[in-house]
C-alpha cells in the first residue's frame, strides 16, 4: 500500500513539473483591437501590450492607437490563466482590465467606470 502511495505522490510531482515547464510566457508584443470612444460604437481601435514576465510577475506597458504613445501597467497580476492589471489613461480615470491567456491571444474586457468592452489581443 505505501508503494502505491509513493508512486502516486511521484507522479502527482512529476505532472507539476511537466506543467511548470509548459506554463505560458506571455512576454513580448501583443496587438489588440477595442471599441473606440465613438459615439456610435461600430468602429475599434487598435491597442498595443508589451510584457514582460519572470515568474509569476509580470510588468509592461499598454498605448492605445499610437504605439509610440505607451503608459506603463499598474497592479499586474497573473494567477493561472488570468491576467489583471490597470492603466490611467488619464490623470483621472482608471481603466481596469481583465483577460484569460490562452496560448496565442488574450481575451477579455476593460472596465472604466460603469463602461465595459470586449478586448482581445494576438501575438504578431
Amino acid at each position: 500500500m505505501s508503494c502505491m502511495v509513493a508512486t502516486s505522490r511521484l507522479a502527482a510531482l512529476a505532472l507539476c513539473a511537466v506543467l511548470a515547464v509548459f506554463a505560458a510566457d506571455i512576454s513580448g508584443r501583443w496587438i489588440g483591437s477595442m471599441p473606440s470612444g465613438s459615439s456610435n460604437g461600430s468602429s475599434t481601435a487598435t491597442v498595443y501590450l508589451h510584457l514582460r514576465q519572470q515568474a509569476d510577475t509580470v510588468a509592461g506597458t499598454l498605448a492605445y492607437q499610437d504605439e509610440t504613445k505607451q503608459v506603463p501597467i499598474e497592479n499586474p497580476e497573473l494567477k493561472g490563466d488570468q491576467l489583471t492589471f490597470e492603466v490611467h489613461d488619464n490623470p483621472r480615470r482608471i481603466v481596469k482590465f481583465r483577460f484569460t491567456v490562452l496560448q496565442t491571444r488574450l481575451d477579455g474586457e476593460g472596465t472604466s467606470g460603469d463602461r465595459v468592452v470586449k478586448v482581445r489581443f494576438n501575438r504578431p
